[in-house]
């Protein structure tokens, strides 16, 4: 029986490479979550400025990610449909290569096709699982900034109200 040839892999940067490719991006993301996990922890001071000064932070590297966010997504997808049809080539060439078995006395039924086509095409499986867990990963993180953005913005300016709302100069609360 004639070997089964191998498909190659395009290779998707792994995690660690794409951090190295993209370490913008990644560095930008871990400014964001640290800033926020400060809010989190009480290290952060609920000041007007202090707070205003966050949330223009977080706002721009909120919306300068959403890029590649995009990008990453797409990548996840495009690999698993990579992952897809590197495994239908392998059915549809192990169903060849059926008719040859055949005559060898050799059984394959359809579900050994399917089996073996999918461990012919375990490097496209890994590939996939790795590039969605980033894209995942980063997304995740990108939605949680877009989140603590909303809420800092709604803190940011209950602060402002309560510090104009101190008119006279003597420091009473204007009603």
């Amino acid at each position: 029986m004639q070997e089964i040839q191998k498909i190659q892999l395009q290779k998707h940067p792994s995690l660690d490479q794409y951090i190295q490719l993209h370490d913008r991006y990644f560095t930008s993301v871990s400014e964001c979550l640290n800033l926020i996990g400060k809010y989190n922890n009480g290290e952060r001071t609920y000041e007007y400025a202090t707070m205003n000064n966050d949330l223009m932070f977080l706002s721009a590297t909120h919306a300068a990610l959403a890029p590649s966010i995009g990008y990453l997504q797409g990548m996840s997808s495009r690999t698993e449909d990579t992952r897809k049809i590197t495994k239908s080539k392998y059915a549809i060439n192990l169903k060849e290569k059926k008719e040859g078995l055949l005559k060898e006395h050799v059984r394959m039924t359809d579900s050994d096709i399917d089996n073996l086509s999918r461990m012919l095409a375990e490097d496209h499986y890994v590939a996939a699982r790795d590039t969605e867990i980033v894209s995942r990963m980063m997304t995740s993180a990108w939605h949680a900034i877009g989140d603590f953005v909303d809420i800092l913005k709604a803190a940011t300016a209950r602060e402002y109200r309560e510090l104009h709302s101190f008119t006279s100069d003597n420091g009473t609360r204007n009603q």
